[in-house]
């Protein structure tokens, strides 16, 4: 059933844009999930931006209002779910304050990696720097002489009000890291921030046939930084560098292959090397041209194929044996010129 958007920004049907954009300020301010007391805040405010951004955009307005609509209904609520997935690799404060608890963040590395062993894939060894609690206070930061007293500048909250456009919005206070409390003689070893730098290596396992902008994602292994919390996950984000012998296409490996003329005309055979280690010789078919290609079937990535792309070669000089015999396969060619 189609939502009744003039209904939820309480606008009449020919409300005008300044209209729908005022109440729609006006609304977003009351159930902004941040900020927020209201009961199901978040479902209200999700389902206010989805009518405006219906009824603000003129096409999608008159289709909406239109006897048959169609694609509304659901689809923008699909669309802001999709913004609730991982929102906290992009933005860590706003998922925590959604949840009302805090998580450990999650670490992005990227990942260079050389064409055969994206293609073959391969275990490496990845360098993790990552924040760990300290092992001296437990993750505490504190110690049997430390002093604990409430943030002046938070007045012990955690968090520091502003507003921000139209909203209001809280980040953690930096005087106190968002814990709303600052000791005295803190633990030594982490400074009273109950967490330190952690330097390890892990073993990743690279599947085969990976590609440039692919994602892989090593669970467990990001920042702990949140007391209570279980650690953050890690994403290594993929670039695949370039081969000077080999091309990918999908799950296809291509080279080339340089013949001659004879060659292209009689047939012959080549040796060709594969990335699995290994040649094959394969047969050029008589009679091939610039542009075909012969197939090493389940040579390729995860299955694919060896393509050999044809080449021939024409001479820019010819010696006179060359020429000779070249006139005489023209003579047979065009016997009455």
């Amino acid at each position: 059933m189609t939502k009744d958007y003039y209904s939820i920004l309480a606008v009449p049907k020919d409300a005008s844009k300044d209209q729908i954009k005022k109440a729609y300020r006006k609304l977003a301010i009351k159930f902004h999930p941040d900020t927020s007391n209201e009961e199901n805040a978040e479902d209200r405010f999700k389902e206010i931006a989805e009518a405006y951004s219906v009824l603000s955009d003129l096409k999608k307005r008159k289709e909406y209002d239109s006897p048959a609509p169609k694609g509304f209904g659901g689809g923008f609520g699909d669309f802001f779910s999709q913004f609730d997935v991982g929102l906290e690799d992009f933005f860590p404060g706003q998922a925590r304050r959604r949840s009302g608890k805090k998580r450990s963040s999650n670490l992005r590395y990227k990942l260079n990696l050389d064409f055969i062993s994206a293609a073959k894939g391969k275990s490496i060894d990845v360098k993790v720097d990552r924040m760990m609690p300290c092992h001296d206070c437990v993750g505490t930061g504190k110690t049997d002489k430390t002093i604990e007293e409430v943030c002046s500048q938070c007045k012990g909250a955690g968090n520091i009000t502003f507003v921000q456009g139209f909203f209001q919005v809280a980040r953690p206070c930096e005087a106190c890291t968002g814990t709303g409390a600052k000791i005295k003689n803190p633990c030594n070893t982490c400074s009273g921030r109950g967490v330190i730098n952690d330097h390890t290596s892990i073993t990743v396992n690279v599947p085969t046939g990976i590609e440039t902008g692919n994602v892989i994602c090593v669970k467990g292994w990001g920042h702990q930084n949140v007391r209570g919390s279980p650690p953050g996950d890690l994403f290594l984000e993929v670039h695949v560098g370039g081969h000077g012998q080999y091309r990918r296409k999908g799950s296809d490996i291509h080279t080339d292959v340089k013949i001659s003329i004879p060659e292209a005309v009689l047939g012959c055979r080549r040796e060709i090397d594969t990335i699995h280690d290994i040649s094959k010789r394969v047969m050029i078919p008589h009679c091939s041209a610039p542009g075909d290609t012969v197939r090493i079937k389940g040579q390729g990535v995860s299955g694919g194929d060896h393509v050999v792309n044809i080449h021939v070669d024409f001479p820019k000089t010819l010696s006179k044996e060359l020429e000779a015999a070249y006139e005489g396969v023209y003579a047979v060619m065009h016997p009455n010129e």
